[in-house]
Order: structure tokens, then C-alpha cells, then sequence
């Protein structure tokens, strides 16, 4: 019994094929009409969002958010909500209900 631990040349190594063998043809990969197909829709797709970028930068701005807000104030002063309806003159103002919750439970 060898105590060598090491494989011997003979033991691992692979005939070589015959010189007259031919390669198998390669037909795996990707057609080249696919391909140009493939980058096409790429490029169509980064020139609609290129474009999407340009049209929304390319809109008027409204002034700063201060700007915005002070004009909003003017417009509708702070006294008065649009929400919330005001009584007619001749009719009783209604009462707001409460709603009470229950205590939390601990």
C-alpha cells in the first residue's frame, strides 16, 4: 500500500482528442439582430426619459415655497376656512359633537 498521497501523472490525466476533430459550432449566444433589437429599446427607452426630464425642467416655476405660501395667504386669508361651512343668518348654529373616547387601557 503507497503511503504517497500525491496522485501519479498517469492517474489524472485526460487523452488528448485527435488532430483531425473539428469544434462544434457555436449557436448559444445571442443573434445579432436580437442584439441590435435589445440596444434600440434601451436607447428608445433612455431617450423617452431624457426627454420626460427635459419637458418637466423646462416648466415655469412657481417662485420659492415662501413666495408660494404668501400668495396662498393672499388669496384666502387665514380667518376664513374654506372647509367649514358658515350658518345662514336666519338659521340656529349648529352645535360641533363632541366625540369622547374611552379611557386607554393599561
Amino acid at each position: 500500500m503507497p503511503t504517497n498521497v500525491v496522485p501519479s501523472e498517469s492517474e489524472g490525466t485526460t487523452p488528448a482528442p485527435p488532430a483531425n476533430a473539428v469544434p462544434p459550432a457555436e449557436g448559444s449566444g445571442m443573434g445579432h439582430l436580437v442584439a441590435l433589437l435589445v440596444g434600440a429599446v434601451i436607447l428608445l427607452a433612455g431617450g423617452g426619459v431624457g426627454f420626460f426630464i427635459w419637458n418637466k425642467s423646462s416648466a415655469v416655476t412657481r417662485g420659492s415655497l415662501i413666495t408660494s405660501a404668501m400668495n396662498e395667504l393672499k388669496k384666502n386669508p387665514p380667518g376664513e376656512d374654506k372647509d367649514e361651512e358658515k350658518p345662514a343668518p336666519n338659521q340656529p348654529e349648529k352645535k360641533k359633537m363632541e366625540i369622547k373616547f374611552p379611557p386607554p387601557m393599561t
